[in-house]
């Protein structure tokens, strides 16, 4: 009888998932406002790429985008019967206080989470466009979104 041993086939098998994962972004931005990748207005549009955040002008909010979770749009090179849809990561942090971590969609609901103070963050669009013969790299998606006041 032959013993497998299967433990360093299955480590080994782990390390490669994990290497090959394009969407395994580090650990949370840290939440501090001079950390800011971009400055936002209340009621104006802002684009985040993965792993960037905005800080919120006049305000102790952080908006960040986490990666993209899965992405059924319709490719702009093709005619279908439904729009599709598009799930982002999100997340709300105080200057200094964690993150809270939320999935917004471009074709269903939840489309936008009520935050601090009366206001809402809103998912706008995800960039770019598919197309029936590409794939889009998880570092190249792009969230367009907006706080807006209820």
């Amino acid at each position: 009888m032959t013993i497998i041993r299967l433990q360093p086939l299955v480590l080994a098998l782990q390390l490669a998932v994990v290497a090959c994962d394009p969407v395994r972004l580090g650990p949370d931005p840290i939440p501090l406002e001079t950390s800011a990748d971009v400055r936002a207005e209340i009621g104006e549009s802002f684009t985040l790429a993965p792993g960037e955040f905005a800080a919120m002008e006049g305000r102790e909010l952080l908006v960040a985008f986490r990666l993209v979770r899965s992405d059924s749009r319709c490719p702009r090179d093709v005619q279908c019967v439904w729009q599709g849809d598009a799930e982002a990561e999100i997340g709300i942090a105080s200057d200094g206080g964690e993150w809270a971590w939320s999935v917004l969609h471009t074709g269903v609901e939840p489309r936008a989470v009520p935050v601090v103070e009366g206001l809402v963050l809103n998912l706008l669009d995800v960039d770019p466009d598919p197309i029936s013969t590409t794939s889009i790299p998880a570092g190249d998606y792009r969230v367009i979104l907006a706080v807006t006041e209820e």
